[in-house]
């Protein structure tokens, strides 16, 4: 495994920008690094852009990396949470 690759996530995080995160992460998923998304700024995230997440951690595992879900902010954790994929994205209480 590489370096770890440090993504600033949005305020909001789903379907109105769901393009634009895509493209921030394009650089660190070509990178084959660990990605550490940092979310303790987001206070809104739809279920785009937790399948976004899923889709992520799934292609970096593939390749032998690791998806960090760096200080989820409260909204973050309750709507993994509310989805019943907060232990697939490595979110447990």
């Amino acid at each position: 495994m590489g370096n770890t690759f440090n993504v600033p996530c949005p305020e909001m995080m789903g379907i109105n920008n769901v393009d634009e995160i895509k493209n921030l992460l394009t650089e660190a998923i070509d990178s084959h690094s660990d990605i550490a998304l940092q979310l303790a700024s987001v206070n809104k995230i739809d279920t785009t852009a937790v399948q976004l997440l899923i889709a992520l951690k799934q292609k970096l595992e593939s390749q032998n990396n690791r998806l960090i879900l760096s200080e989820p902010s409260e909204q973050v954790l309750k709507v993994v949470k509310l989805l019943g994929v907060n232990t697939l994205l490595g979110l447990v209480d």
